[in-house]
């Protein structure tokens, strides 16, 4: 869903520049053992990040859906986020302040999230910023720009918005091709083809999120990457920069 108010977490990805990467499934076969597990993850979450203590996090989208989604189910789910999302400073506790984004003539409200000793970047900030004095970029959503941009991965999965959680959730056999990352439903008018493997849903979807964060790591390298230089340069944290 799109309201972590109403709608529970089922999968958080995380991956990093040097290897790692982990996905964190919610399971359970009564609404209780879901809440639980979901707790247990988003805490694994907050903990992974303490344990890997990254210069940077970033995300596409983020500030706009990824950290609110998390503060909301925090909320629903009775958690203080201030307490499991450790900073580098006991004294200075996660938050998000009021911060606004200048896109052209356009000024844009949002809440920027906040963990002292950590530099918190949304991605798609700098892909807007820059669609704004270049009129050839059509759209910023993460599929279109890295289509965009050549770094599309070839085998990329993609999954529609509205069959995420049902295809997740779906244990028939699916039939998937690893070359290209095209996939369907195995029945008896759609048997399994040359070039396609048997997988589950869940598969499919952890891929396509696994996915998601490769090609968040492309764009970053790409639109970023004059500001990571000036940040060396400029006696100031990344993320002012």
């Amino acid at each position: 869903g799109l309201d972590g108010s109403v709608s529970p977490i089922f999968q958080i990805g995380i991956r990093d520049n040097k290897g790692y990467e982990e996905i964190l499934e919610i399971k359970g076969d009564t609404p209780q053992e879901l809440r639980d597990s979901e707790r247990i993850q988003i805490a694994r979450f907050f903990e992974i990040i303490f344990e890997l203590k990254p210069d940077i996090i970033t995300a596409y989208n983020s500030e706009f859906f990824d950290w609110p989604y998390l503060e909301r189910r925090c909320e629903r789910l009775g958690i203080d986020i201030t307490e499991i999302a450790k900073t580098l400073n006991v004294d200075s506790k996660f938050r998000r302040k009021p911060s606004r984004l200048k896109v052209g003539s356009e000024t844009l409200e949002y809440d920027q999230t906040m963990m002292w000793g950590i530099n918190i970047i949304d991605i798609s900030h700098t892909v807007r910023k820059t669609m704004a004095i270049n009129s050839s970029i059509k759209s910023w959503s993460l599929k279109y720009i890295t289509q965009f941009s050549g770094v599309a991965k070839a085998n990329r999965v993609y999954v529609e918005g509205d069959k995420i959680h049902t295809t997740w959730a779906d244990t028939e056999p699916y039939a998937f091709n690893d070359t290209d990352g095209t996939f369907y439903k195995i029945t008896e008018e759609t048997p399994l083809k040359e070039g396609y493997g048997q997988v589950k849903g869940d598969y499919i979807v952890q891929r396509y999120l696994l996915d998601d964060l490769w090609e968040t790591e492309q764009v970053d390298n790409l639109y970023n990457q004059s500001t990571f230089l000036l940040a060396k340069i400029v006696p100031t944290n990344y993320t002012r920069i």
